[in-house]
């Protein structure tokens, strides 16, 4: 029994040497692994509206001004005011708007998008008002940020292996000399295959 496995080792010994010696055909190792890449992306960031700039109601008084806000028509006690608000619930009361601007603005609603308001501050005792020239919509300013994603991919790598360098570099001579050896017969064992040493031996 231990001979017929021998010998069946022995032919697919033989066998590799003769694909890979002297058929000479390289084999696809294929692989698949997943792999990190890094991507980077610009990100477009709106920015917040404030009203912070418009607090000193003395020094603002009587200017001419153009901001940036969103319309409201908000009842507070019993009558329902417009007014221009900022995304932090601040808010300046409009005054002196014409009839034709009316339809923009929703009772108890604030509007989904900006509009710049041209118009004349006042100081009404403690607080600032508006008093419009002209109103528009508009969109808001943003900014431009980079930003680095890390994303994992699955790739397939392709490795070419030549059989007969494998048997070679692996199995080295028949009579167990190990590649680039000569053995006690003065033979050397070149790619699985003793020749003459000549010189080298």
């Amino acid at each position: 029994m231990k001979d017929k496995y021998v010998y069946l080792i022995t032919l697919g010994i033989i066998f590799l040497i003769y694909q890979g010696l002297f058929v000479g055909e390289n084999f696809e190792l294929k692989e698949n692994v997943s792999i990190v890449i890094f991507e980077k992306v610009n990100q477009t960031n709106d920015l917040l509206i404030s009203f912070d700039q418009f607090t000193d109601v003395y020094k603002l008084d009587r200017q001419e001004v153009e901001i940036i806000g969103f319309l409201q028509f908000k009842l507070q006690g019993q009558v329902y005011v417009r007014s221009i608000v900022d995304d932090f619930g601040n808010s300046i009361e409009i005054h002196g708007i014409k009839e034709k601007y009316f339809r923009l603005f929703e009772k108890g609603k604030v509007s989904k998008k900006p509009f710049i308001i041209k118009g004349l501050f006042k100081r009404d005792y403690d607080k600032l008002v508006i008093n419009v020239f002209s109103l528009k919509v508009t969109e808001r300013d943003a900014t431009i940020v980079p930003r680095v994603y890390s994303l994992e991919k699955n790739v397939t790598n392709v490795t070419n292996v030549n059989i007969g360098e494998f048997v070679s570099e692996e199995f080295g001579c028949v009579d167990g000399t190990a590649l680039g050896e000569c053995n006690s017969d003065g033979q050397y064992c070149r790619s699985s295959i003793l020749e003459d040493g000549g010189g080298r031996c």
